[in-house]
C-alpha cells in the first residue's frame, strides 16, 4: 500500500486537499467527500488522508461514513491491514416484539464507545444510521465502566 499512498500524496490535487484540511480544520471542520476512485484508489486515499491529518486531529479518530454495513466491514479490514487502529461501529438492531435477544451487537457498539473515551482508535466506520443514532452521554459511559482483574 506504501507505492499507493505515496503516488496519492505526489498529486496536487491532494497536497491541496490537505492545505486547506490543515489551515480550516479547527475552524470549520466540514465533511470530505471523496468519489470516482476505484476501490484501490479509494482505499490508498482513505489510508494516506487519515495518517495525514493525525496532527489536526489530535486525540480525535477519523469518522469514516460508508452506505452500507458491508462495505464498512471491508473498510475496516483495509485500515487494520495498513496499520491504522479503526472499529467498525454498527447500527443499533431494533426488536419490536418481546423475545429473548441477544445482545452482542449492543456489547460491540459499546466496546466501540468504550475505545472512543480511551482513545484506542485512529479511525471509526459507519453507516449513517448508525452515526446519527442517539448513544449514551460520555460521562455516564465513564461513570459506569470498570474493569475486571484476575487475581
Amino acid at each position: 500500500m506504501s507505492i499507493l499512498t505515496s503516488c496519492i500524496r505526489e498529486d496536487p490535487e491532494y497536497r491541496q486537499l490537505l492545505r486547506t484540511v490543515s489551515e480550516n480544520f479547527r475552524i470549520n471542520p466540514l465533511p470530505i467527500l471523496a468519489s470516482g476512485m476505484c476501490d484501490g484508489a479509494s482505499d490508498a486515499f482513505l489510508v494516506s488522508l487519515i495518517e495525514d491529518t493525525k496532527k489536526q486531529r489530535g486525540d480525535s479518530p477519523a469518522l469514516v461514513v460508508c452506505p452500507e454495513e458491508k462495505e464498512c466491514v471491508k473498510l475496516c479490514g483495509v485500515l487494520e491491514r495498513c496499520g491504522i487502529r479503526a472499529a467498525f461501529y454498527m447500527s443499533r438492531d431494533l426488536t419490536f416484539y418481546n423475545i429473548t435477544a441477544s445482545h452482542e451487537y449492543e456489547h460491540e457498539r459499546l466496546k466501540v464507545l468504550c475505545g472512543l473515551l480511551e482513545g484506542e482508535f485512529d479511525a471509526v466506520v459507519t453507516t449513517p444510521d448508525a452515526a446519527l443514532g442517539y448513544t449514551i452521554p460520555p460521562e455516564k459511559l465513564m461513570d459506569a465502566n470498570f474493569g475486571i482483574e484476575y487475581g
